[in-house]
C-alpha cells in the first residue's frame, strides 16, 4: 500500500501560485479592501517576527503556519501592485538559472577562470541583462 501524496504534490506549482494569488485578491478586495501597503507591510513584518520567533525556539509547527502567512501578505502587496505573481515567479526562477549556471562556471574554469572568477563575470552579466529588463541603467 503506497503511501498517499501530500495535496501539494499533486498540485502543479504554477497552480499553486495562482491560488494563491486569487485567495490574495480575495482577502484584499472583500475582507480588508481598506487596507494600504503600509498596512501589509506592518502585518507582513509582524508575521517575519513570528516566523523568526518559531525558528529560535525550534517550534517545528509554528514555523509551518507562518511561513503561509507571510505568502498571503506577500501575494497581497503584489496584488496592490498588480503583480501577476504566477508570471513573476516564473520570470525569477528563470533569472536565476541564468544567474547561478553552474555549467557555465564549469565552461568559465575550464577556460582558465577560477571559480570565483567565473561567478563575478556571470553576476556581471547577469547584473547587466536586469538592468535592461527593468531599465535600470
Amino acid at each position: 500500500m503506497s503511501e498517499r501524496p501530500r495535496p501539494v504534490e499533486r498540485i502543479k506549482p504554477i497552480d499553486s501560485i495562482r491560488m494563491v494569488q486569487d485567495v490574495a485578491g480575495h482577502i484584499s478586495e472583500r475582507l480588508a479592501p481598506h487596507e494600504d501597503q503600509w498596512s501589509i507591510l506592518g502585518h507582513l513584518r509582524g508575521e517575519m517576527d513570528e516566523l523568526i520567533e518559531a525558528m529560535q525556539t525550534g517550534e517545528r509547527k509554528k514555523v509551518g503556519q507562518e511561513i503561509p502567512d507571510i505568502v498571503i501578505f506577500a501575494f497581497r502587496l503584489a496584488d496592490m501592485y498588480g503583480i501577476d505573481m504566477a508570471e513573476a515567479v516564473t520570470r525569477k526562477i528563470e533569472r536565476n538559472a541564468e544567474k547561478y549556471n553552474t555549467h557555465e562556471v564549469e565552461r568559465l574554469v575550464d577556460g582558465g577562470m577560477t571559480h570565483e572568477e567565473a561567478r563575478l563575470h556571470l553576476k556581471r552579466s547577469w547584473d547587466k541583462s536586469r538592468d535592461q529588463e527593468f531599465d535600470i541603467t
